[in-house]
């Protein structure tokens, strides 16, 4: 499991780019600086069922699957905040899947029927992720790298969903989706190499 563990963000991140690749080519004029990955999955798209898998479903599943294997590896010992964490970014994992079941449908208004949907998982995502990373930065026990990089990515995940750094929005949330692997995999490394210590304990009265 700790191997898994360690190959999944790695996994996770090359099924997108390759998917995206591959589908990309699909879709005439498509541009993957300024049109969105959720495009290619939209309902009517070449094998958009597929790309929903590939692009959203699966690498979800498979960060779920981490943060469920790296809950059950704490202990009574560990910072509640660090708990705390692992279950947001679960929840966050979820939340990135459930746009691949939540397709885009251009025949619907960006707020009706699907599209609704999409846009709350997405939600769902970037925000249960900037609070998770949030978290983790605060938790005891935590090394000095792991807390800054937590850090980085609580302050930075925001401003690139909401369209705030100086960048094309597209690419803005492709960056987002790769410090959110980026920061799961340097997590991995932090349990596996025993660098997350049992320093913290429960809130006062939850002990």
């Amino acid at each position: 499991m700790k191997r898994w563990a360690a190959y999944a963000p790695v996994l996770a991140a090359t099924c997108i780019v390759m998917a995206a690749w591959y589908f990309g080519r699909g879709i005439e004029h498509y541009d993957h600086v300024r049109r969105p990955l959720a495009v290619l999955g939209s309902s009517g798209a070449p094998e958009w069922r597929i790309a929903n898998a590939l692009l959203f479903v699966l690498p979800g599943m498979a960060m779920m699957s981490v943060a469920w294997a790296l809950r059950t590896r704490l202990h009574g010992g560990h910072a509640w905040l660090l708990r705390m964490a692992l279950q947001l970014g679960m929840l966050a994992a979820l939340g990135y899947a459930l746009q691949g079941v939540f397709n885009l449908d251009p025949a619907y208004l960006p707020d009706e029927d699907a599209n609704r949907w999409h846009a709350v998982a997405w939600m769902l995502w970037w925000m249960a992720f900037a609070l998770s990373a949030l978290l983790l930065g605060a938790a005891r026990g935590v090394p000095a790298a792991l807390r800054i990089a937590s850090g980085i990515a609580a302050m930075l995940v925001p401003l690139a969903m909401l369209g705030l750094l100086p960048w094309p929005v597209a690419f803005a949330h492709r960056a987002g989706i790769g410090l959110w692997l980026a920061w799961w995999f340097v997590l991995v490394l932090a349990f596996n190499r025993g660098a997350i210590s049992a320093q913290g304990s429960l809130p006062t009265g939850r002990k």
